[in-house]
């Protein structure tokens, strides 16, 4: 049975080829279903007409799930011959990976798996515009996505712009499917599922994280991964030969991983920076400087102890600038200027679960500023205005005043079929999580319903 069917499959491929009876031949190349072993052989056909495709492009890029995020590598490239047909063979065993099929005029096809079907068919490919808002409803120009067809670890299939309207178009492709990656300073990067009759995309506020990753005699490392692990895809940066780096479109409060990808052969534990590290600011980050440990240091506890090794308690008190009455719900942050990392200190409460208004921040002796966290706090801290040095005998407290900001009470009842939400330069957050919206700064509240997104700016 199986020679019954190569032959026909034969017979159809010289048909195909439109060859006369004096000038049949024997296909010379792999055939789907008699395949040598590690090889991935597929014949692609016009969907509309049934004939074999020549010059389609079929690319294997492989499957990977590891942390760190950084592309999908190539295994091959190849088109197919008169026959439609294509084969690559895998540089090692087989293991799961993506099929991407494009042809100009024919929608791109991925698909995943160790091997191809036997057959794709491509159809006449179609195009799709959908409008990208910012955080504050407006149009976001010139910025770059790219288009994937399957999983966060896919491979780019189309990369396009918008145009000064927001508008991003793309063609040679089944309209209404897919998700286009957005990454851009300010917007949490994220993977949009493309909307089928067009409609638009709302983005989410971001941070960005930047900085220097050293090595213990102080020597910048280059090659240092830097992930956010929002989604599967990151966003992800590599340090240069500077140790330098740029993290735009990270998730506030989320949380940051470095590692060497030599680590996954040592298995040498990641570094990861929780908002425990990078607690929420308010406003931009200082840069960080991260002091990578020694091979020595092998798990949380001993990366904490390494990074401050000899703490002083400082305690922290806050009160009110105007009626100078203490404060002590208030949660404050103090921020390291050497190395960017920060200490949220919520505060100590009493038996009965009320706050004491006592705060002890445990922190290397160095320079610092005191911030009160969260975005939406309702209040902002008026002195100290600028650094101050923390020093065994020098300064061994913070004395801090604060006032209230002004801000708008937002009260009303929606149906659960609309996400509420409001966004700040920095962050966002349920409506119904917030005590007010500041107006002391760009603010803008965002309903999403199954018919689109409203924006209703403040301030």
């Amino acid at each position: 049975m199986k020679f019954v069917a190569l032959a026909a499959l034969v017979l159809i491929l010289t048909a195909g080829a439109e060859a006369g009876p004096d000038d049949a031949r024997i296909y010379a190349g792999h055939l789907p279903g008699a395949e040598p072993e590690n090889v991935g052989v597929v014949q692609v056909l016009d969907a509309r007409t049934g004939r074999p495709l020549e010059g389609v492009s079929v690319r294997l890029h492989l499957e990977s799930a590891a942390t760190g995020f950084t592309g999908a590598e190539l295994l091959g490239r190849t088109a197919t011959d008169a026959f439609g047909l294509a084969s690559i063979r895998w540089p090692h065993t087989p293991s799961d990976g993506h099929w991407v099929f494009e042809k100009k005029g024919c929608a791109v096809v991925t698909l995943f798996g160790c091997f191809p079907p036997d057959r794709v068919w491509l159809r006449k490919g179609g195009e799709t515009s959908v409008r990208i808002l910012d955080p504050f409803g407006r149009p976001a120009a010139g910025v770059t996505a790219e288009l994937l067809q399957g999983c966060g670890h896919s491979p780019t299939v189309r990369i396009a712009r918008t145009n000064a309207e927001g508008i991003l178009t793309l063609r040679d492709v089944e309209p209404g499917t897919g998700r286009v990656w957005i990454r851009m300073p300010g917007v949490k990067t994220e993977a949009f599922y493309v909307p089928r009759d067009g409609g638009t995309i709302a983005l989410d506020p971001g941070t960005t994280i930047e900085g220097t990753v050293v090595d213990v005699e102080e020597k910048p490392v280059e090659g240092v991964v830097v992930a956010s692990l929002q989604s599967p895809r990151g966003p992800t940066a590599v340090t240069d030969e500077k140790g330098r780096f740029r993290l735009d479109g990270v998730e506030p409060e989320g949380e940051v991983w470095f590692f060497h990808e030599s680590w996954y052969r040592s298995e040498r534990p990641f570094l990861v920076l929780t908002d425990v590290d990078l607690p929420a600011m308010g406003g931009p980050r200082p840069p960080l400087r991260l002091v990578l440990p020694p091979e020595t240091v092998e798990d949380e506890d001993e990366y904490r102890e390494f990074l401050a090794p000899s703490p002083i308690e400082v305690p922290v008190s806050l009160s009110d600038a105007k009626t100078g009455e203490e404060l002590p719900d208030v949660p404050v942050v103090v921020i390291s200027r050497d190395t960017g990392l920060g200490v949220l200190e919520e505060g100590e409460e009493d038996e009965d679960g009320e706050p004491t208004g006592r705060r002890i921040v445990r922190v290397e002796p160095g320079t610092y500023r005191i911030s009160t966290g969260s975005a939406f706090s309702r209040y902002r801290i008026v002195s100290p205005d600028e650094d101050v040095i923390l020093s065994v005998g020098l300064k061994c407290s913070l004395v801090a005043t604060a006032e209230e900001r002004p801000r708008l009470e937002v009260t009303g009842v929606t149906e659960e079929m609309y996400d509420v939400r409001v966004a700040l330069p920095y962050a966002s957050a349920d409506i119904e999580d917030v005590e007010g919206v500041p107006l002391d700064e760009p603010a803008v509240i965002v309903v999403r319903s199954e018919g689109g997104v409203r924006f209703f700016p403040l301030g």
